[in-house]
Protein backbone atom coordinates (compact mmCIF):
# COMPACT_ATOMS: atom_id res chain seq x y z
CA UNK A 1 0.00 0.00 0.00
CA UNK A 2 2.81 2.40 0.79
CA UNK A 3 3.88 2.16 -2.85
CA UNK A 4 0.37 3.25 -3.93
CA UNK A 5 0.06 0.39 -6.41
CA UNK A 6 -3.41 -1.14 -6.91
CA UNK A 7 -3.74 -4.91 -6.78
CA UNK A 8 -5.54 -7.69 -8.56
CA UNK A 9 -6.70 -10.17 -5.94
CA UNK A 10 -6.77 -13.95 -6.19
CA UNK A 11 -7.16 -15.45 -2.72
CA UNK A 12 -6.05 -19.05 -2.37
CA UNK A 13 -5.50 -19.92 1.31
CA UNK A 14 -5.78 -18.82 4.93
CA UNK A 15 -6.69 -15.15 5.50
CA UNK A 16 -6.26 -14.14 1.85
CA UNK A 17 -10.04 -14.08 1.23
CA UNK A 18 -10.48 -11.71 4.18
CA UNK A 19 -7.64 -9.51 2.91
CA UNK A 20 -9.27 -9.47 -0.52
CA UNK A 21 -12.60 -8.30 0.91
CA UNK A 22 -10.86 -5.53 2.84
CA UNK A 23 -8.80 -4.35 -0.15
CA UNK A 24 -11.53 -4.61 -2.79
CA UNK A 25 -14.81 -4.06 -0.93
CA UNK A 26 -13.85 -1.88 2.04
CA UNK A 27 -10.92 0.18 0.73
CA UNK A 28 -11.69 0.14 -2.99
CA UNK A 29 -7.98 -0.29 -3.67
CA UNK A 30 -7.99 -3.39 -5.86
CA UNK A 31 -9.92 -5.51 -8.31
CA UNK A 32 -11.03 -9.10 -7.85
CA UNK A 33 -10.14 -11.80 -10.37
CA UNK A 34 -13.32 -13.83 -10.76
CA UNK A 35 -12.89 -16.56 -13.34
CA UNK A 36 -11.06 -19.29 -11.50
CA UNK A 37 -10.94 -22.64 -13.26
CA UNK A 38 -11.98 -25.95 -11.69
CA UNK A 39 -8.31 -26.51 -10.86
CA UNK A 40 -8.24 -23.28 -8.82
CA UNK A 41 -6.07 -21.48 -11.37
CA UNK A 42 -6.92 -18.11 -12.87
CA UNK A 43 -6.59 -18.28 -16.64
CA UNK A 44 -4.32 -15.95 -18.56
CA UNK A 45 -7.27 -14.17 -20.23
CA UNK A 46 -8.72 -13.25 -16.82
CA UNK A 47 -5.35 -11.87 -15.69
CA UNK A 48 -4.95 -9.95 -18.95
CA UNK A 49 -8.46 -8.49 -18.62
CA UNK A 50 -7.80 -7.56 -14.97
CA UNK A 51 -4.51 -5.83 -15.80
CA UNK A 52 -6.15 -4.00 -18.70
CA UNK A 53 -8.98 -2.82 -16.43
CA UNK A 54 -6.48 -1.60 -13.84
CA UNK A 55 -4.44 0.22 -16.49
CA UNK A 56 -7.11 1.86 -18.65
CA UNK A 57 -10.62 0.97 -17.42
CA UNK A 58 -13.08 3.09 -15.47
CA UNK A 59 -12.95 0.81 -12.42
CA UNK A 60 -9.17 0.80 -12.68
CA UNK A 61 -9.08 4.59 -12.73
CA UNK A 62 -11.07 4.75 -9.48
CA UNK A 63 -8.92 2.02 -7.90
CA UNK A 64 -5.66 3.72 -8.93
CA UNK A 65 -6.82 7.05 -7.52
CA UNK A 66 -7.89 5.41 -4.24
CA UNK A 67 -4.63 3.48 -3.89
CA UNK A 68 -2.57 6.61 -4.55
CA UNK A 69 -4.49 8.33 -1.74
CA UNK A 70 -3.99 5.36 0.61
CA UNK A 71 -0.32 5.21 -0.31
CA UNK A 72 0.15 8.86 0.64
CA UNK A 73 -1.66 8.25 3.92
CA UNK A 74 0.49 5.19 4.66
CA UNK A 75 3.69 7.14 3.95
CA UNK A 76 2.58 9.93 6.27
CA UNK A 77 1.80 7.37 9.00
CA UNK A 78 5.33 5.92 8.99
CA UNK A 79 7.20 9.24 8.75
CA UNK A 80 8.57 10.95 11.87
CA UNK A 81 5.57 12.15 13.83
CA UNK A 82 3.11 9.99 11.89
CA UNK A 83 0.57 7.79 13.68
CA UNK A 84 2.35 4.47 13.00
CA UNK A 85 5.73 5.98 13.85
CA UNK A 86 4.32 7.30 17.16
CA UNK A 87 2.66 3.97 18.01
CA UNK A 88 5.80 1.97 17.30
CA UNK A 89 7.92 4.42 19.30
CA UNK A 90 5.51 4.15 22.24
CA UNK A 91 5.64 0.33 22.07
CA UNK A 92 9.45 0.36 22.07
CA UNK A 93 9.49 2.74 25.03
CA UNK A 94 7.04 0.55 26.95
CA UNK A 95 9.10 -2.58 26.26
CA UNK A 96 12.23 -0.78 27.42
CA UNK A 97 10.44 0.27 30.63
CA UNK A 98 9.36 -3.34 31.24
CA UNK A 99 12.89 -4.58 30.61
CA UNK A 100 14.36 -2.02 32.99
CA UNK A 101 11.69 -2.79 35.60
CA UNK A 102 12.49 -6.51 35.39
CA UNK A 103 16.22 -5.89 35.62
CA UNK A 104 15.93 -3.44 38.53
CA UNK A 105 13.42 -5.49 40.50
CA UNK A 106 15.21 -7.30 43.34
CA UNK A 107 12.41 -8.54 45.62
CA UNK A 108 11.88 -11.78 43.72
CA UNK A 109 8.15 -11.98 44.46
CA UNK A 110 6.76 -10.27 41.37
CA UNK A 111 6.66 -12.18 38.10
CA UNK A 112 6.05 -10.66 34.70
CA UNK A 113 4.37 -12.67 31.98
CA UNK A 114 5.03 -11.96 28.32
CA UNK A 115 2.88 -13.64 25.71
CA UNK A 116 4.88 -15.19 22.89
CA UNK A 117 1.85 -16.55 21.08
CA UNK A 118 -1.63 -17.80 21.86
CA UNK A 119 -0.34 -21.18 23.08
CA UNK A 120 2.59 -20.38 25.35
CA UNK A 121 3.74 -17.93 27.98
CA UNK A 122 7.17 -16.96 29.25
CA UNK A 123 7.60 -16.13 32.91
CA UNK A 124 10.52 -14.06 34.18
CA UNK A 125 11.47 -14.51 37.80
CA UNK A 126 14.72 -12.98 39.06
CA UNK A 127 15.97 -12.81 35.48
CA UNK A 128 15.34 -16.53 34.83
CA UNK A 129 13.13 -17.38 31.85
CA UNK A 130 10.67 -20.30 32.16
CA UNK A 131 7.98 -21.48 29.78
CA UNK A 132 4.49 -22.44 30.86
Amino acid sequence: MVAGVPVLTWPMIAEQALNERMIVDELGAGLRLRKVGADGVVKREEIKDGVRELMVGDKGKRVRKKMEELGRMAMEAVEDGGSSHKSLSELIEELQRCRTKGRDHDQGLEMEKVAIDANSMVEYHDGIKTYS
